[in-house]
């Protein structure tokens, strides 16, 4: 309903510049907005794929130490013999992972994916999340 009443008065306005800036400003703003909001939820499961020449037994160690589920993968890159480490993780536990990463082998090359849906992973624990839909049901149940 908002588009559709923006576009409308652009439509209607096509002479005034000052409805384009609005509706693109409006437009970026909203992007800008959804994006943060996203980001500050950290709802989703993510998939990070790590290459690394360097030897990992110590960034692997690091993962399994923390519970991340991990595959490991022995290939053949451009440049020789290299290391591909898969972990599939909470959007949440995404600084943790990435600052393992570094730690281990700040030249490690890795990739951060969205996943759509995964079963039977291995996440670590975490303290349950304050969730409003949870909460309003105890409250009906009398809880």
């Amino acid at each position: 309903m908002i588009w559709l009443f923006a576009i409308g008065q652009v439509m209607q306005n096509l002479t005034n510049i000052y409805y384009y800036v609005a509706y693109a400003g409006g437009f970026a703003m909203g992007n800008f907005v959804g994006i943060y909001i996203e980001e500050k939820m950290a709802i989703g499961t993510l998939v990070i794929r790590i290459i690394t020449k360097k030897d990992a037994s110590d960034l692997i160690e690091a993962l399994k130490s923390k519970n991340y589920g991990i595959t490991i993968v022995d290939a053949r890159g451009a440049t020789g013999s290299v290391k591909l480490i898969y972990t599939v993780i909470k959007r949440v536990d995404i600084d943790d992972v990435v600052g393992m990463i570094k730690h281990f082998d700040p030249k490690a090359f890795f990739s951060i994916e969205e996943v759509r849906a995964a079963s039977e992973g291995i996440f670590p624990s975490h303290k349950p999340r304050f969730n409003l839909l949870s909460t309003f049901r105890l409250n009906r149940l009398g809880k």
